[in-house]
């Protein structure tokens, strides 16, 4: 009976311990910010590893849709459907943008989580 209810009290406090840190990267589903010319970026998660994104200024407004091919901790990571080149990290205050010339993340602007 005791290692019974040890057992399930390990697993209960696994439970909560794995809910408490999943739970700032599930709230992870929209981001918006600008860059230093003053254009705007948004990426919203419309359902699964689906986002859309859109780039607005000058303007113009281009979107596309994309694939979440990575998360952690620090940040979301899309890639542009179609072009495996195109990828973009979305970090708590920060947007990256990969560049394939450079071989390097490169940073685009300032922004945060949330609507």
């Amino acid at each position: 009976m005791k290692t019974t209810n040890v057992t399930v009290v390990a697993l209960a406090l696994l439970a909560l311990t794995l809910a408490a840190t999943t739970a700032p990267a599930a709230e992870r589903l929209y981001w918006s910010g600008k860059d230093a010319q003053g254009y705007r970026y948004t990426f919203e998660n419309t359902a699964g590893d689906n986002w859309t994104g859109s780039i607005s200024g000058g303007g113009s407004t281009s979107s596309g849709k994309y694939t979440e091919v990575t998360r952690t901790e620090d940040f979301v990571e899309v890639q542009l459907k179609g072009n495996k080149d195109e990828r973009t990290r979305l970090y708590k205050d920060k947007i990256y943008s990969w560049s394939k010339t450079s071989g390097r993340w490169i940073e685009m602007g300032t922004g945060k989580w949330g609507y």
